[in-house]
């Protein structure tokens, strides 16, 4: 993906046994483009029900033109603590948060979203 999109931020972890545990990525047009949108993200996860069950994060802001902006995607294993904190922190290297910056999180993330933003983004 970064060969083909110059610029493009991704990353993977791997567990102890060197299995798939989180992904993260945010495309370079989104990242170029995050100047352009106001200054507040929403986040929001949805469970994955399929033959490789999951999390999907998704993080949007809203552009000049008040039309909805992807920003950046992450997949985990589940929803837990760790996924949360891991996410935030490569979501805080991508998209470099400005401190005027507000979030707003979808209500499936609970409790795990308001520890893990406030250790990533104080």
């Amino acid at each position: 993906m970064v060969r083909k999109n110059p610029g493009t931020y991704t990353s993977i972890k791997r567990d102890g046994q060197n299995r798939f545990a989180y992904m993260f990525f945010a495309p370079a047009t989104s990242l170029a483009g995050l100047s352009y949108c106001r200054p507040v993200i929403a986040v929001d996860a949805m469970f994955l029900k399929s033959k490789y069950c999951g999390v999907l994060f998704v993080v949007v802001s809203k552009d000049a033109n008040n039309q909805i902006f992807p920003l950046c995607f992450g997949v985990a294993d589940s929803e837990n603590n760790e996924a949360y904190i891991w996410f935030f922190g490569e979501m805080r290297k991508a998209i470099k948060v400005r401190r005027e910056l507000a979030y707003r999180f979808g209500c499936i993330l609970k409790k795990y979203a308001m520890t893990s933003a406030r250790k990533n983004f104080r």
